[in-house]
C-alpha cells in the first residue's frame, strides 16, 4: 500500500532553519496570512521579484485581516500594507537602477572568515571602493563573494539649495539580482514607516523550544550571540523579530529564523571549537550553563 507523504508548506519551506521546518512540517502548521507574509520578507534566498508574487498571491488567495498598527497614514488592512509596501519598493528599484549624474556608487561587507573558515564580523560599516558605474560595483561585490552585497547610491551635493543627503540602498543575490531595497535620510515619514514594519513587528509562532534548550545561531552577524540557552516561553511559543539576543526575559530570534537545537555531542564540539581560536566569552558561556560536566570539560581540554 502507498504512502503519501503531504507536501510541506510553501512559505514552512522558506525558513531558514532545518530544525524548525521540520517541526511545523510536523505538527501540520499553516501560518496565517501575515504570517505567511513576514516569512517572505525575511526570506533571504527570494529575489524581490520572487517576494513580490508571493504578495501578490497573499493578497489574491486570503481573506484580509486588520492591522495592529495604527499608521500614520491611517489604519491599513495586510493586503492594503502590502500593496502600499510593494509600490514603495519598485519605485526605489527605478530610482535606484536609474543612471544620473552626481552620484555615486559603494558595496560593503562585514564578513571576513577565520583561520578556521568560520565566517567573524570585521565591521558591519565597512565601505569598499567608490564607483561610477552600478554594473562596476555590483561585479566587484559579487566577485569578492561578499554573502549580502549591500550596494548604495550615494546622491552627490551639488549646491546649497540641494536636499538633504540621499542614499538608496539594494541588496544583491550572487546572480545579480535585488533581494530587498531601502532608502537613508530621504523617505517621508508615511514611506519610512511602511519600510520599517516588518523589522520592527514581532510575529508569535510555535516553534520546537523548551525552557532549558540550547539554541545555536548559525548566521555570521549574530557572533556574540552564538550559543543561548531558552530561559521563558509561554504557551510553547516565542517571539520572533529581528534581534539576536539573551535577557532574563528570553530569547528573541533573529528574523531569518536560522536557529537549531545543540546537544550535548554538539555543545562540546562548539567548546572544542571556541577553546581552540581562543573565544574566552564563548568558553566561559558553555561553561555556565551546565550542560556539560566538569569531566566533560576536561576531556575536551585534553584531546586539545
Amino acid at each position: 500500500m502507498a504512502i503519501f507523504k503531504r507536501k510541506m508548506n510553501k512559505y514552512i519551506k522558506l525558513i531558514e532553519s532545518k530544525a524548525i521546518r521540520e517541526y511545523l512540517d510536523e505538527i501540520g502548521y499553516i501560518p496565517s496570512a501575515f504570517e505567511a507574509a513576514y516569512i517572505v520578507d525575511t526570506c533571504k534566498k527570494l529575489t524581490l521579484k520572487e517576494k513580490h508574487k508571493f504578495w501578490n498571491e497573499i493578497i489574491e488567495t486570503s481573506s484580509d485581516e486588520k492591522l495592529e498598527k495604527e499608521f500614520k497614514l491611517g489604519k491599513l488592512t495586510l493586503h492594503e500594507f502590502l500593496s502600499k509596501y510593494m509600490e514603495i519598493q519598485n519605485i526605489l528599484c527605478e530610482q535606484f537602477l536609474k543612471k544620473e549624474e552626481n552620484v555615486i556608487y559603494t558595496c560593503s561587507s562585514g564578513v571576513v572568515v577565520d583561520s578556521f573558515g568560520k565566517p567573524i564580523i570585521k565591521d558591519p560599516f565597512y565601505w569598499c571602493n567608490l564607483y561610477a558605474d552600478l554594473s562596476l560595483c555590483i561585479q566587484d561585490a559579487i566577485n569578492k563573494q561578499y554573502p549580502t552585497c549591500d550596494i548604495r547610491k550615494h546622491y552627490i551635493k551639488t549646491n546649497l539649495d540641494d536636499a538633504d543627503y540621499k542614499c538608496i540602498w539594494a541588496d544583491f543575490s550572487k546572480d545579480g539580482e535585488i533581494t530587498n531595497i531601502g532608502e537613508v535620510f530621504a523617505l517621508n515619514e508615511n514611506d519610512s514607516e511602511i519600510c520599517l514594519f516588518f523589522k520592527l513587528e514581532t510575529v508569535s509562532i510555535p516553534l520546537p523550544f523548551k525552557k532549558g534548550d540550547l539554541i545555536y545561531s548559525k548566521y555570521w552577524d549574530c557572533a556574540d550571540y552564538e550559543l543561548m540557552a531558552f530561559n521563558h516561553y509561554k504557551d510553547g511559543y516565542i517571539y520572533v523579530d529581528q534581534c539576536c539576543k539573551s535577557d532574563n526575559k528570553g530569547f528573541s530570534v533573529k528574523n531569518d529564523l536560522d536557529l537549531e537545537f545543540i546537544d550535548k555531542a554538539q555543545c562540546a564540539k562548539v567548546l572544542e571549537d571556541a577553546v581552540l581560536v581562543g573565544d574566552s566569552s564563548l568558553v566561559e558561556f558553555i561553561t555556565q550553563q551546565q550542560i556539560l560536566s566538569e569531566n566533560d570539560i576536561i576531556d575536551i581540554y585534553q584531546k586539545i
